[in-house]
């Protein structure tokens, strides 16, 4: 029995006769796209913002040359004997501050820019002490004044990887100037420092306007 067939088949008992034969039509030749596989390179490693990460500067001893690296305060000075990589360090002392440190200024020539969060790190190591804290501080300075932010870790007598992410975020007015510095052990306490890294990691979005400075200030102290 058939039904519904197009064109109608023929039913018959005479095996001479066989069903009607619906017309074949090929699927069109058309090829599949062409995917090209081109290799991508690899994503190229992040550029470190700071100058003279490595203190890596002249080695003449007459000339103790680690710009544009200096003392906030206290005395910092290359040595020649301590390093965590290439030749030498710089080491921090005379210190009557926990604040006192190496410092660099971080925004010039558009380095470190407002709404951004960066990698910070640095190694950092104890010369007349076994354990103390350690920061890695970035001192913020826009039209409203100044605000810190900033890692604390724990750093001994070997070398201490010290890392962590900070933003410069809610910006009031103009970014004036980024100041990092690498400080924290107690007043008198000595240590090197080498290897200092600043790096991009995205940008953020802006602070809202209607935001009082008050609240700008607590935010960023807390960031």
């Amino acid at each position: 029995m058939c039904i519904d067939s197009d064109p109608p088949c023929i039913i018959s008992g005479d095996p001479t006769l066989s069903p009607t034969s619906r017309p074949v039509t090929s699927a069109p030749a058309t090829p599949f796209p062409t995917v090209s596989l081109v290799p991508t390179s690899p994503t190229s490693p992040p550029t470190n913002l700071v100058i003279n990460p490595g203190f890596e500067g002249s080695i003449d001893p007459w000339v103790d040359d680690i710009s544009p690296w200096y003392a906030n305060a206290g005395t910092v000075e290359i040595d020649t004997s301590v390093s965590h990589s290439g030749s030498q360090s710089v080491l921090c002392k005379d210190r009557t501050a926990t604040w006192m440190g190496v410092e660099q200024e971080m925004s010039s020539a558009g380095r470190v820019v407002a709404n951004a969060k960066y990698h910070v790190s640095c190694f950092a190591k104890l010369k007349n002490a076994s354990s103390d804290t350690f920061k890695i501080t970035m001192r913020v300075e826009d039209d409203a004044g100044e605000d810190w932010r900033g890692i604390t870790r724990t750093i001994t007598d070997e070398w201490t990887y010290v890392e962590g992410y900070l933003t410069v975020q809610n910006i009031v007015g103009s970014l004036n100037g980024v100041y990092m510095y690498l400080n924290g052990p107690a007043i008198g306490t000595e240590y090197w420092v080498d290897d200092v890294s600043v790096e991009f990691v995205e940008a953020l979005a802006s602070s809202p306007s209607n935001v009082s400075p008050d609240i700008l200030f607590i935010l960023c102290y807390n960031a």
